[in-house]
C-alpha cells in the first residue's frame, strides 16, 4: 500500500538508498513529490520547527500517512506523547576514510561520513541512569592490571 510520507529535516534530504527502501516497504512511495501534488511519495519539509504543534499542524495540512524525522530526541519524545510514532533513519558513522560512505557532511572543517542502515519506527525513548559517585584517587583497573 502506498503512503504519503512527510520527511522533517532541516539539513538532510533522502538519499537514493533511502528512497529505494521506502519503495520496498510501501511500493509507489519512494519518490520525492511536491507538497501541492496529491498521492503517495515523499514530501520534504526543511523548516525549523519552533513547536511540536506547528510540526503536527503541517503534517495534518499535508495529509501525511507517515512521518520521518531528523529531530532532537526531546522533540521525538514529545511526538510520542501525542501517540505519533515517527520513523527514524538509522545511520552508521564511518570513521575510516577508505570505507565507502553514502552521505558526507562537512561542518566547521570536519567531514562526517555515514551509511544508511535502515528505517526503524520509534515506539519509545528511555534514559537509564545510575547514581554518580566520587571516583577513588587510586582506581583499580577493571582488567585487573
Amino acid at each position: 500500500m502506498s503512503k504519503r510520507i512527510i520527511w522533517f529535516s532541516t539539513n538532510q534530504i533522502p538519499i537514493p538508498e533511502q528512497l529505494r527502501e521506502l519503495n520496498r516497504i510501501w511500493p509507489g512511495s519512494g519518490k520525492i513529490i511536491h507538497a501541492d501534488k496529491a498521492g503517495p511519495g515523499v514530501i520534504i519539509q526543511r523548516e525549523v520547527w519552533n513547536s511540536i504543534k506547528d510540526l503536527l499542524d503541517r503534517f495534518d495540512d499535508l495529509e501525511g500517512d507517515e512521518m520521518i524525522t531528523v529531530l532532537p530526541m526531546s522533540m521525538i519524545s514529545r511526538l510520542l506523547g501525542y501517540n505519533i510514532h515517527p520513523i527514524y533513519a538509522k545511520m552508521k558513522r564511518e570513521y575510516r576514510d577508505y570505507m565507502p560512505a553514502m552521505i558526507e557532511h562537512t561542518k566547521n572543517g570536519i567531514t562526517l561520513r555515514y551509511n544508511f542502515i535502515g528505517f526503524k519506527r520509534v515506539i519509545g525513548i528511555t534514559i537509564d541512569m545510575i547514581p554518580l559517585v566520587p571516583t577513588p584517587e587510586k582506581e583499580v583497573s577493571r582488567r585487573g592490571a
